[in-house]
């Protein structure tokens, strides 16, 4: 043979795997959770909410009238008011009625200090030793987007 295919490749891409535990991994996790781990869960779940926008949230940021809270999220400059789900709410109100109402931030450690990420890690990490808080993310997605046929 003479002559040559001189073809360029195509570029793979890396696979990143974007699985989540799933809703029913999440409800078990839920089900198991004290009330703080509860309305921790519930809102990275129901409402999107990523480490950072959960662990900077303090009691001023929470409208429990409005039912809404008060969240600076990912790429955002400012805080945008966001409604609460029923579930959340009330997961919020449990936690809130065992911390109390005292300024500072809603999720506190067992001495009163703001939570840091990866003491969050470690909480998601305690119900389900196989996901992490950015998972529960990918799960929350997948549902939205089963649920809208995408």
């Amino acid at each position: 043979m003479d002559w040559d295919v001189d073809v360029r490749g195509v570029k793979a891409r890396k696979y990143r795997d974007t699985t989540g535990p799933g809703f029913d991994a999440i409800n078990e996790m839920i089900r198991a959770a004290t009330p703080r781990d509860k309305a921790i869960l519930i809102l990275m779940y129901s409402m999107r909410m990523r480490k950072h926008e959960l662990i900077t949230l303090d009691m001023e940021h929470y409208d429990p009238p409005g039912h809404r809270l008060f969240v600076k999220r990912k790429g955002r400059q400012d805080r945008e008011w966001l409604t609460l789900p029923g579930l959340g709410q009330v997961a919020l109100d449990e936690w809130l009625a065992v911390r109390g109402d005292a300024p500072g931030p809603i999720f506190t450690s067992r001495t009163g200090r703001r939570l840091e990420g990866t003491a969050l890690w470690r909480i998601v990490k305690r119900y389900n030793p196989d996901t992490s808080p950015h998972r529960i993310l990918h799960t929350t997605v997948t549902d939205a987007l089963d649920e809208t046929n995408g």
